[in-house]
């Protein structure tokens, strides 16, 4: 079963975006051609047991055409110009190239449209990314060495004037607030891994094995990666025809892609990670795919031209 996730979608007024596939017509744009350097791109995807892929004879999957609904952006930390730098028809228009590839076409006929796809967007925001946790550490560090002093200087476990009662006042102090980073950090944790996609790899990595042995290095390393600024979007396809019938807004499947944020720009990468994410666009992976990478090289038949007398 999979879920949204991300709350409810009206789609009573619906704006579809229609998409030109200008890579039909052998056109490319600035956006298009922003590719500098292959990237390390996290992907996760789900698909409802109601949706599967028709294969023809040929190998390829049969074509199934779609339309985009409106999405939105998530992000609440600091200011990143990368993310606002392109309008959600600059977005749809990069991933035009990526859902080609897989067969995916675009559509401005509601009848003969099949799925109805919704992009979110946006860049994480780390738990107690306001420094908190170490400004605890550090405090609780000068705490104990104020304390360490006096104690070499009077020979007593109180101090001058109650000082070293003071200071444990003040320790404890740096404990709560050592435990609310704590807290803020768990709580981002948990919606960061929903969000990307590693909730259920680190669920099943929630064990001895994952915490102590052989795996530990995994969960440790998965950890690290949520833990840190990531640039993602979360790619959902619904069945049209049925919300075009009224019937339900029913999700079939979900794609989740990110890249680590740290010294790259939403704007040029965008393309990147979604050809690096494109081969599982309504597949089910099963596990959390940590280094996909775009491009593929696909043979078609042998086709003989002409004989060339041997020199």
């Amino acid at each position: 079963m999979i879920s949204g996730n991300l709350g409810l979608i009206d789609f009573r007024h619906f704006r579809v975006y229609a998409v030109l596939a200008l890579l039909l017509f052998g056109v490319s744009t600035n956006i298009f051609a922003k590719e500098k350097r292959v990237v390390r791109t996290t992907v996760f995807s789900e698909v409802s047991p109601n949706y599967q892929r028709e294969v023809l004879p040929s190998g390829k999957f049969k074509p199934e055409t779609y339309a985009f609904v409106q999405g939105h952006k998530i992000h609440k930390g600091r200011p990143d110009e990368s993310l606002n730098a392109l309008t959600y028809n600059d977005i749809v228009g990069i991933l035009a190239e990526p859902l080609y590839m897989e067969q995916y076409l675009p559509s401005t006929d509601p009848t003969q449209t099949d799925i109805l796809l919704r992009v979110v967007w946006g860049k994480t925001v780390p738990g107690d990314d306001g420094g908190m946790g170490q400004l605890a550490i550090d405090g609780m560090t000068d705490i104990l060495n104020e304390i360490d002093a006096l104690d070499d200087l009077d020979g007593t476990d109180t101090g001058f004037g109650g000082t070293r009662i003071e200071g444990e006042g003040e320790f404890a102090q740096m404990m709560m607030m050592q435990q609310l980073a704590d807290e803020a950090r768990d709580r981002a944790n948990r919606h960061n891994s929903l969000l990307l996609g590693y909730a259920k790899e680190l669920s099943d990595l929630n064990t001895t094995l994952g915490r102590q042995g052989p795996l530990r290095h995994v969960r440790r390393q998965m950890i690290d990666e949520i833990e840190t600024p990531r640039y993602f979007v979360i790619l959902e396809a619904y069945d049209f025809q049925k919300i075009l019938r009224k019937e339900t807004r029913e999700l079939l499947w979900v794609t989740r892609f990110s890249i680590r944020a740290k010294g790259r720009n939403f704007d040029e990468e965008l393309l990147t990670m979604a050809k690096a994410a494109s081969r599982s666009f309504g597949q089910n992976n099963g596990k959390l795919i940590r280094n996909a990478r775009p491009g593929r090289v696909e043979f078609g038949e042998l086709e003989f031209l002409e004989d060339v007398e041997e020199k």
